[in-house]
């Protein structure tokens, strides 16, 4: 990890789960994880709608 270098966050909802990928791109275009995160949702928010759930992954 380089903190000069920039962060990319890639967040995705589904029904049964929220995901999250920190990763990073080096001077040569490699990109590498930093760390991915997970978690189930709970029986609301599984009832969400896709618009819901997009918001709902951004604020956690």
């Amino acid at each position: 990890m380089d903190l000069e270098l920039s962060f990319q966050l890639h967040l995705d909802w589904s029904a049964i789960e929220l995901r999250g990928v920190l990763t990073q791109k080096d001077d040569e275009g490699w990109k590498y994880v930093i760390i991915f995160i997970s978690r189930s949702n709970n029986n609301t928010e599984s009832n969400y709608s896709s618009y819901e759930g997009q918001i709902l992954v951004v604020i956690w």
